[in-house]
């Protein structure tokens, strides 16, 4: 047992934190702040995106639901798992194809 919650909470840390993407990358006033929780699985039963990450999308006129939805497209992707430069790429696609409110 304690070797499963070491190893989930190793996990949890490398793969949270993604950072910010600055406004210019993204075609944004305001910086983008991409986190996402990562539950102990491998598969992506509980991702979903951390509030600030929602909150920066807001912060660029994105309304709750579509900044929430961006959030739960690139964090519930299982192939960006582990993949921070693709997980900043498809956070700009999608902002880039996103309306706004």
């Amino acid at each position: 047992m304690k070797n499963y919650l070491g190893s989930a909470a190793i996990a949890a840390c490398i793969l949270t934190p993604f950072g910010t993407l600055p406004a210019n990358a993204t075609q944004t006033s305001e910086p983008i702040t991409v986190g996402c929780f990562r539950g102990p699985f491998k598969s992506v039963i509980w991702d979903h995106p951390k509030q600030a990450f929602v909150d920066s999308l807001m912060a660029n006129g994105f309304s709750y639901d579509r900044a929430t939805e961006i959030g739960e497209r690139v964090c519930r992707d299982e192939r960006l798992v582990g993949q921070p430069e693709q997980l900043a790429e498809q956070t700009r696609r999608l902002i880039r194809q996103t309306p706004r409110k």
